[in-house]
């Protein structure tokens, strides 16, 4: 049983995103600007793409207004990613997307 675990524990060691694919994928992000994110709504990331939720939420000074951003970074193809907002006093919950960083491995 511990044997199955450790494996089980080590490929989802192997399967996480680097700190240098996850920092392309934030630049990638803030350089969009929320018209060009916005254009493109998606109900959801494809059932099939196992993603890496990424906090990308800026700090506010009212936690009232603002809203919680995620990036959702497919494991598989860490260039693609979706953008999810979360619901917040003014709009409610989405998520855009598909976008692609030409420069991540």
């Amino acid at each position: 049983m511990f044997f199955k675990a450790t494996l089980i524990a080590a490929s989802l060691l192997a399967a996480a995103l680097s700190p240098d694919q996850i920092s392309a994928v934030k630049d990638h992000y803030l350089t969009l600007g929320s018209e060009a994110i916005e254009a493109k709504p998606a109900a959801a990331p494809p059932a099939s793409a196992k993603v890496e939720r990424v906090d990308a939420s800026q700090r506010i000074r009212s936690a009232s207004f603002g809203h919680k951003t995620t990036l959702l970074i497919d494991k598989s193809q860490p260039a693609q990613y979706w953008v999810e907002y979360g619901k917040s006093t003014n709009t409610p919950a989405a998520t855009y997307g598909p976008f692609t960083v030409a420069h991540v491995k």
